[in-house]
């Protein structure tokens, strides 16, 4: 008995084939699908990692902004570059309080904090040249050579008429036994500010220029070259957020009695502090700060562009002045 065996035809080999296909199509088009979702939930999640990480270093910077800072100190201070966006300055006192500039700078080639030093002289009627808070009792410095010592601070020397500042790379001080007089002293190759400060009365009835000298910690953010960077004392800017797209920070000020749902904080327009200054606002005036923080992030072949914002109170803008 002959058993006839019939092969596949080439109409059937096709329809194979091109059934094939279509799985194989239906695979590739699931799979690429597949991972595109993972592509684009791992950018997702690399740009709010980002976001979140800078809130946090942010939110602790604030928080401490103002420290051992009175009112009248710019502790806080919010600006807008070129760009729109902003920069932000948050600065924290290191010594127990300001010492006063008690001789004319540069002239007096030293930073005198009390009155012993060669430019006191007297006026008619016996008054001294020198603001009231340059005497010629010798200056508890404790707090600042702990503070110097430590490392990690920047001096300033402030006008706060004008607010005109200058920094200052302050190393120690130096208490002469014999003229009593004490001077800060500058680290090698620092020299002092171009611009004049001069504290001197200009006659008996004058008060003299309220100049002081603080010791702070100063950290300035702002975007440069499509990163958040953070800038600490007198050193380089450092990256501290990769691939922002825009930094935004608004100050809110506190209203007229208890902030509630029916009086809430009014956002202020920058610059803050505002130059000129005629309602005499401060950093202690602030209710908090909106920052809002925009980053892209890339996996594979997607990018994804995030947007936070988070609202941050600088808790030494609720106490007392010392």
């Amino acid at each position: 008995m002959r058993h006839s065996a019939r092969g596949v035809t080439i109409p059937e080999l096709l329809v194979t084939m091109l059934i094939l296909l279509i799985i194989l199509s239906v695979i590739f088009s699931f799979t690429r699908s597949s991972l595109s979702l993972y592509q684009t939930d791992a950018a997702r999640n690399g740009a709010l990692g980002t976001v979140r990480s800078t809130f946090d270093v942010l939110s602790a910077d604030v928080q401490q902004a103002g420290e051992r800072l009175n009112s009248d100190f710019p502790a806080i201070s919010v600006s807008a570059d070129s760009s729109g966006n902003a920069v932000l300055v948050l600065r924290r006192g290191l010594a127990d309080g300001p010492l006063p500039l008690c001789a004319p700078i540069p002239d007096a080639g030293a930073l005198y904090v009390n009155a012993n030093n060669p430019f006191r002289q007297t006026l008619a009627g016996g008054v001294s040249n020198l603001p009231a808070s340059c005497t010629d009792n010798l200056q508890n410095l404790a707090s600042w050579d702990a503070a110097l010592a430590a490392g990690g601070s920047v001096g300033l020397v402030i006008d706060m008429a004008g607010l005109t500042s200058d920094s200052l790379k302050v190393q120690s001080s130096a208490t002469d036994p014999v003229s009593r007089s004490q001077t800060l002293q500058l680290a090698a190759g620092a020299g002092l500010p171009t611009t004049r400060y001069d504290p001197r009365k200009t006659g008996p009835a004058d008060t003299g220029r309220d100049i002081r000298l603080y010791l702070l910690e100063n950290r300035t953010y702002r975007v440069s070259g499509g990163q958040l960077t953070l800038a600490e004392n007198f050193g380089a800017p450092q990256p501290a957020a990769p691939q922002v797209v825009a930094f935004t920070v608004t100050p809110y000020l506190k209203p007229p009695g208890a902030l509630s749902a029916d009086n809430p904080a009014v956002a202020a327009s920058l610059p803050f502090p505002p130059s000129p200054n005629p309602a005499g606002l401060t950093w202690k005036d602030l209710a908090f700060l909106d920052i809002r923080l925009t980053v892209t992030d890339k996996s594979g072949q997607n990018t994804v562009t995030r947007t936070l914002n988070e609202r941050m109170t600088p808790r030494n803008a609720g106490s007392a002045d010392q």
